[in-house]
């Protein structure tokens, strides 16, 4: 006998909640992504993210999206130099050990993907807005509703939910919903009253476009991949991402009112440089002008992050997946990743049937409690050992570690 198929909402259409809608359509499984954002072009999706083999890839390959990977991977993204102010180079991986994907690409679907030998796995770049066009591409004409603010959600004595809209009718009833609405999200408050804290950094991402022409200095300083500077609590993280782009992060600890109290206007070019150069100003001239030469575009950011162990009392009917289940800082480079393993665990326990679908959700989220506890630790530790005062010592060692792994039994 043929199960009945769960009718799913997902709210957010982050890399989460497409990766999940993506593997719920090929099962033939009906869903509705509902966005906030009024169109796929609504805002810029940020820079560039790594993609691990037992993660991101792997959700992508079950999603038969192996050759759309392919094809805006950067293996050579994963070269990285870590330095200190004076400029002096405490760590480089040149990516000799860069692989081609997994399986050679010989099939769309597979097994596990390989890692880069070593314990190391595969983590390619990817431009943020290349997966999101990539998963959007995937999914046929109207799963998703745009422009769907969700303002209130209801339950019936089935434990079934329904959705209501700012200047669009409800939708509902649906067996499942699904939270992928991100940091702040809405669907959270459905299961916990935990909100996010503040991680103790703040700063502003910064842009250098045409890099390779305009400023071939900053070009070869960055590399292929990334360049981060670590010194007396500070950083200044760049990124190649594609199209001749950098991205700069410039952070800090500050106070988490930082942003308003700084007494910087962020929306005047000058000033701000001019202030944030200054909380930089024994820095090597090369990367104060990481920030000097910017694009005259500079967004201030705060981090922000669920507290360790965070986890919900199950409810019947509603769960979370990505950033909506367990934000963390992004010094791991796990957020998206996991995210992503959320959609593809959570999709095999959807995708048996409407029977015994509230104890297999359930099981879903104890697995992930587990996943996320352990990578949300190592971005905290990560993120500590970024911000010291003698940083980047204690991270060069901790991450050589990592890579030695444990000693012979």
């Amino acid at each position: 006998m043929t199960s009945v198929k769960p009718k799913i909402a997902i709210v957010g259409a982050g890399p989460a909640g497409l990766t999940l809608a993506r593997l719920l359509y090929l099962k033939d499984i009906p869903c509705t992504i509902f966005e906030r954002e009024a169109s796929r072009h609504d805002r810029s999706q940020g820079g560039t993210l790594d993609l691990h083999t037992s993660t991101g890839q792997r959700a992508l390959f079950e999603a038969g999206l192996r050759k759309g990977l392919e094809a805006i991977m950067r293996p050579e993204g994963e070269d990285m130099v870590i330095l200190d102010k004076h400029g002096g180079k405490h760590w480089e991986d040149s990516g000799n050990d860069h692989e081609a994907p997994p399986d050679g690409g010989k099939e769309d679907h597979g097994g596990p993907p390989a890692d880069r030998g070593e314990g190391r796995e595969s983590r390619p770049e990817v431009d943020r807005i290349a997966l999101r066009e990539l998963l959007l591409d995937s999914l046929p004409e109207g799963l998703i509703k745009w422009d769907h603010k969700l303002i209130a959600i209801s339950v019936d004595t089935a434990c079934r939910y329904s959705l209501e809209f700012k200047d669009h009718p409800g939708e509902g009833p649906f067996d499942l919903l699904v939270g992928a609405d991100g940091a702040w999200s809405r669907t959270r408050t459905m299961v916990s009253t935990v909100k996010p804290i503040y991680s103790g950094i703040s700063g502003v991402e910064v842009r250098h476009n045409d890099v390779d022409a305009t400023y071939p200095h900053l070009s070869a300083y960055v590399g292929r991949g990334s360049s981060s500077a670590m010194s007396d609590n500070k950083a200044l993280m760049a990124q190649r991402n594609g199209h001749g782009i950098i991205r700069t992060y410039a952070m800090m600890r500050t106070p988490e009112n930082w942003v308003k109290e700084c007494g910087i206007d962020f929306t005047n070019e000058n000033e701000t440089k001019e202030k944030m150069l200054a909380y930089f100003s024994d820095w090597t001239n090369t990367q104060k002008d990481l920030i000097r030469l910017a694009e005259p575009e500079i967004a201030p950011r705060a981090l922000y992050m669920l507290p360790l162990g965070f986890k919900w009392d199950h409810r019947k009917g509603v769960t979370l997946i990505g950033d909506a289940a367990h934000l963390m800082t992004p010094f791991a480079g796990e957020g998206v990743n996991l995210g992503m393993a959320d959609a593809l665990e959570l999709s095999y326990m959807i995708t048996v049937g409407i029977e015994g679908l509230d104890e297999r959700v359930k099981k879903y989220e104890e697995d992930m409690y587990v996943r996320a506890a352990e990578k949300a630790e190592e971005s905290w530790n990560n993120l500590n050992l970024f911000f010291m005062d003698d940083a980047p010592k204690e991270f060069v060692e901790a991450f050589k570690k990592m890579i030695q792994g444990p000693p012979p039994q």
